[in-house]
């Protein structure tokens, strides 16, 4: 089995799901050639009970009880057959290509341990313009070229939606999350109405880098990642932009790298700066600076919590 698609999902949209198996099923890729494993994370109906996957000649429902995205994977690598693994969310359609280019890239570059491609949304209602700021932070990203790199400090770490990975990577990440879970004070994946982020695809490449390769994003891995409408609500993007810089800067204070970290008087100026972003925005109309300076905040709030925490 060359390649095993991944997908990690909690009481998903059916409508979504939907088009994401419909996406899967005209992979240009022959189905002889990956496996499909659908993990159904402690929904409250069975998946399995639900979605019919003969269609596939080489896929399996999983069920995982602990709820949270980090068990969901661990039960999906743990299945898994395939030499190259590949992550998909319950809302992510791949272009037909996806998988096909997934195998030519890792075989093309050798070095590479890990890729991610370009993440297009698909919005059920488009966001207002001052929301644009916070979208990155929503796994949606627009790669012009190949970008490759080993630099702790600089490289493209991955983007979980989409996320192209080693077996060995998945083996090495996988024995240093469980060295590290009974460790952590505080879990870091996404569970619940926790928009924490990080253990599951940044923390996947800096294993990844650690273990000798590099990391990659690429515009050839294309998907269409679905957007409803309570994501892009204010609410929801302020939680998420403050929970991903928390768990980000408590990951990389643990690896040991200075991405990210703020002293005290940078952490001042950069609130400074926000504030007069905001200032700007409001009286003169700018969308871009009000966003601008509303995101800033949300990740200085995050940012400020995790420098609270002296042990992790």
């Amino acid at each position: 089995m060359n390649l095993s698609v991944i997908i990690c999902s909690h009481n998903p949209r059916t409508d979504y799901l939907q088009r994401v198996l419909e996406a899967l099923r005209a992979q240009d890729l022959p189905m002889t050639e990956w496996e499909l494993l659908l993990v159904d994370n402690a929904s409250k109906k069975h998946l399995s009970n639900i979605w019919d996957l003969t269609w596939h000649p080489h896929a399996r429902h999983l069920r995982e009880e602990q709820l949270g995205k980090m068990a969901a994977l661990l039960s999906g690598i743990h299945a898994s057959r395939g030499d190259i693994l590949v992550v998909v969310d319950d809302d992510n359609v791949l272009a037909s290509d996806y998988l096909k280019t997934a195998l030519q890239k890792m075989e093309a570059y050798s070095q590479v341990g890990v890729w991610s491609g370009t993440n297009r949304p698909e919005f059920e209602v488009r966001p207002a313009p001052w929301k644009e700021s916070f979208l990155p932070y929503l796994a949606i990203n627009f790669e012009a070229t190949d970008r490759l790199s080993s630099d702790l400090e600089m490289a493209p770490l991955p983007i979980g939606a989409g996320m192209v990975f080693r077996r060995e990577v998945a083996r090495k990440y996988v024995r240093w999350i469980t060295s590290v879970a009974q460790k952590r004070k505080v879990g870091l994946n996404r569970r619940g109405n926790r928009l924490f982020a990080g253990e599951e695809d940044t923390e996947l490449g800096i294993v990844a880098i650690k273990s000798g390769y590099a990391c990659g994003r690429t515009p050839g891995l294309r998907l269409t990642h679905l957007m409803p409408s309570h994501r892009i609500s204010a609410r929801y993007l302020f939680r998420i932009v403050r929970d991903i810089s928390y768990s980000h800067i408590l990951i990389y204070r643990q690896h040991g790298l200075q991405r990210g970290q703020l002293t005290l008087r940078e952490f001042i100026r950069r609130a400074t700066r926000c504030l007069a972003l905001i200032a700007a925005g409001m009286v003169c109309g700018n969308a871009d600076r009000l966003g601008r300076g509303l995101v800033g905040v949300s990740a200085l709030c995050g940012i400020g919590l995790a420098l609270s925490h002296r042990q992790f």
